[in-house]
């Protein structure tokens, strides 16, 4: 497989490339090549079923897929199609009808008159408990969803292109933080060197800024005004920054950006999709000799 016929199957998977969001316990049936895929990476099916894999395992062992070779594109799509074609998730609201039906009433069961036993409103105030936990935990896990923008991206790593899946952190620029955005913007009550908002994503964080060359009042709609973003990566120790526990981080003064506009009258998922962008070209293409960025971009969600 030459490079031309390399990068023209690199490019249609960039275009086959969709969201994904966090999900449930799913398990996939897997064929022969992700078998031998799995094999290769020392990533374990189910020991009680030799052909299901986690959405998570099958995840990671396509992020460590070189897409150097035909069969490697190929195996990448396979894997890609599992998920693409799978159920997400269960549904909490069924779970905790499942559990609320355990709820007995404290009657006699002859007679029906209450029987006030001490053991079935023990019972009941348990099970009430728990039916409450799984309900939380979805109302938690929704609006946690909604914050979080999971993607995969082609990035280049030691040389060589892997899928990698990025988390993108979207609490403090939510959808409700835009809308405001472009509010106060339309009526001119934002300043030059204003916040917007931030974005996080592994142990990188990204803040958002307006600039107008208009710096002596407020920017009205006849002036300039761009979005501009700083990007700074946490764990590197240089005496720039610390958080209030303590915990070191640096600036990448090559990696800011000047967007060509304010980003104003778009969708939330437009401007989403508009930001992620830029952010996934810089942290590749911009040299940072203190750490890499790319590998900071992939680790655990750090809020520092």
């Amino acid at each position: 497989m030459n490079q031309k016929e390399l990068k023209k199957q690199i490019e249609w998977l960039e275009s086959k490339v969709e969201t994904l969001r966090p999900c449930g316990k799913i398990y996939y049936e897997v064929p022969e090549s992700i078998l031998t895929l799995l094999k290769s990476f020392q990533v374990k099916t189910e020991d009680s079923q030799k052909d299901l894999i986690s959405r998570s395992a099958l995840m990671r062992a396509m992020q460590e897929i070189r897409l150097d070779s035909i069969d490697s594109v190929n195996t990448w799509i396979e894997a890609e199609k599992l998920i693409e074609d799978a159920p997400t998730a269960y549904n909490p609201q069924e779970v905790a009808d499942e559990i609320a039906a355990d709820i007995t009433e404290n009657v006699d069961t002859q007679t029906g008159e209450p029987c006030n036993n001490p053991c079935i409103d023990c019972q009941n105030e348990l099970t009430r408990k728990h039916v409450n936990m799984v309900l939380m935990h979805r109302k938690t896990a929704m609006e946690e969803e909604k914050n979080l923008h999971e993607k995969l991206a082609m990035l280049k790593i030691n040389g060589n292109y892997h899928m990698v899946s990025l988390s993108f952190y979207w609490a403090s620029m939510t959808e409700t933080d835009y809308t405001d955005y472009e509010a106060k913007m339309e009526n001119g009550i934002v300043y030059s060197g204003d916040y917007v908002g931030s974005v996080r994503i592994g142990n990188l964080a990204i803040d958002l800024h307006v600039y107008s060359p208009q710096q002596d009042g407020p920017i009205t709609e006849d002036d300039e005004a761009y979005l501009t973003m700083e990007i700074y990566v946490g764990g590197v120790d240089t005496g720039y920054a610390y958080s209030k526990s303590g915990y070191p981080y640096d600036c990448v003064d090559d990696a800011s950006y000047r967007f060509e506009s304010a980003l104003i009258g778009l969708t939330y998922q437009e401007f989403q999709t508009i930001i992620e962008s830029v952010i996934i070209k810089r942290i590749q293409n911009i040299p940072y000799g203190k750490a890499d960025l790319v590998k900071k971009a992939t680790e655990k969600l750090h809020i520092f």
